[in-house]
């Protein structure tokens, strides 16, 4: 069950200072307006309000209000959200002593509190919520994007790595890093059990997910990833899928053709060129992204959330981390040419660990202006549990079949056949996105992402 004694937000700042914070703090959470569905609410440590801090303030933080209703005095904002009741005072305790944090359960989140002298924050294991800090020689801030820091003139702003709680202050810096629940490759399990436990992991992340949602809008092209996802959310919670396309892609048949086979509803947006381009612009500001395939991406997945949250959709799935955990990129072939098993297996694991910032933080960013990013294959049940799994389970090198043991999950779930054994092939590329953007953005090669 979902704590009741935080409240959600969607982007924070806070700032600690030898001066007058005040105006700072205003002028940082305005470059994340995008992010402030109902305004925004400014807290000095006793109470909020909507007008700002009081002149002289040197402790505060702002939030990107997603809901209605404002928070009260004995509240702690969380962006994002935590799967079990935990008392606020049992947060702030956590973040002040830097105890460990598996007192605090699995979720998705970013947590952060202070005073005039230092700030204490703390970020989930897999990094799905994004978070920045700078330090200054009379200020300290951390914030959900870079440019809420930039533009206080932070001469560096670095990203907090997942799974770390830290203390930032004036006279001294401490952290303490959680490790990562990710195993080496140990003892095989017994083939026949494998799919039934991605099945039952899957069915646990994306139940704790969907509690007390209603609609939830999936971003789909067809594939394998977002196929299964659909068929196990339908459990839970009213499913339509969403597929953003341009004229003639590869998008705009398989995801018609796949929705048909497995009777959802699809809710179809062809985009021309001219349209992507202006998204494209626009996704470059609020990402701070520029490389070509990154751009792809976030137009694509920010088009598909804008269109579920007109068809008042709750909650938006992406399909994001099924690819490193099965297996799912071609590289991972050559490296199991070349140098085996165990190295490819390693490569995995890496990229998983640099998901936050390799996809995460560019996708989070994207749809924040819609939604609040939810992917249920980042869970960490589901991540430990394949990353104790043998290579054999992911790629077979003499049929270069990947990701297998997903594919057999998914036939078991009830994705056909032909859904579930179709080749991947990457947003960027079968929605037609990527063909636009080379012709008018920097030409940097992409990074994949499936649906």
């Amino acid at each position: 069950m979902k704590t009741k004694s935080l409240y959600n937000v969607n982007g924070i700042v806070a700032l600690a200072g030898r001066s007058d914070v005040a105006g700072k703090l205003k002028a940082a959470v305005q470059t994340m307006s995008h992010r402030a569905w109902n305004g925004y609410q400014y807290f000095d440590g006793r109470t909020w309000s909507r007008d700002g801090l009081s002149p002289g303030s040197t402790f505060g933080y702002a939030i990107c209000q997603s809901s209605h209703e404002p928070p009260n005095d004995g509240q702690l904002p969380i962006h994002g959200e935590i799967y079990q009741d935990l008392e606020v005072k049992a947060q702030k305790e956590i973040l002040k002593s830097q105890n460990d944090l598996p007192a605090i359960g699995e979720g998705v989140y970013v947590l952060v509190e202070g005073d005039s002298n230092s700030l204490s924050f703390l970020r989930d294991p897999l990094g799905t919520r994004p978070l920045f800090a700078g330090k200054s020689p009379n200020l300290i801030g951390v914030a959900s994007e870079r440019k809420a820091l930039r533009v206080l003139g932070f001469p560096n702003v670095s990203v907090i790595s997942p799974g770390r709680v830290q203390r930032i202050g004036f006279d001294n810096e401490q952290e303490k890093i959680m490790p990562r629940t990710l195993p080496k490759e140990t003892s095989s399990p017994k083939a026949p059990s494998a799919p039934e436990e991605v099945i039952r992991l899957l069915q646990r992340s994306i139940k704790l997910r969907l509690e007390g949602i209603g609609k939830l809008g999936i971003a789909f092209s067809g594939g394998l990833d977002s196929s299964l996802l659909s068929c196990i959310a339908s459990q839970y919670s009213e499913v339509l899928l969403i597929s953003v396309f341009t004229r003639g892609s590869h998008d705009q048949i398989k995801a018609r053709s796949a929705a048909r086979i497995l009777d959802f509803e699809l809710v179809e947006m062809e985009v021309s060129k001219e349209e992507l381009i202006k998204v494209g612009e626009k996704m470059i500001c609020i990402t701070e992204h520029d490389r070509t395939g990154d751009i792809s991406i976030a137009s694509i997945l920010h088009l598909a959330s804008c269109m579920a949250r007109r068809e008042r959709c709750e909650r938006f799935f992406v399909g994001q981390l099924a690819d490193e955990l099965f297996g799912g990129y071609h590289r991972y072939i050559s490296t199991l040419q070349r140098l085996g098993a165990r190295a490819t297996l390693s490569e995995m694991e890496a990229d998983v660990q640099n998901a936050h910032s390799a996809n995460f933080e560019r996708d989070e960013a994207a749809i924040s202006p819609c939604h609040e990013l939810t992917l249920p294959y980042a869970s960490l049940p589901l991540v430990t549990y394949c990353f104790s799994l043998p290579m054999e389970y992911k790629i077979d090198l003499e049929s270069a079949r990947r990701k297998i043991l997903l594919r057999d999950a998914a036939q078991l779930a009830g994705v056909p056949e032909e859904i579930a054994m179709a080749p991947k092939k990457a947003l960027q590329y079968s929605s037609g996105a990527s063909k636009v953007f080379r012709k008018h953005l920097n030409p940097h090669p992409p990074r994949g992402l499936s649906l």
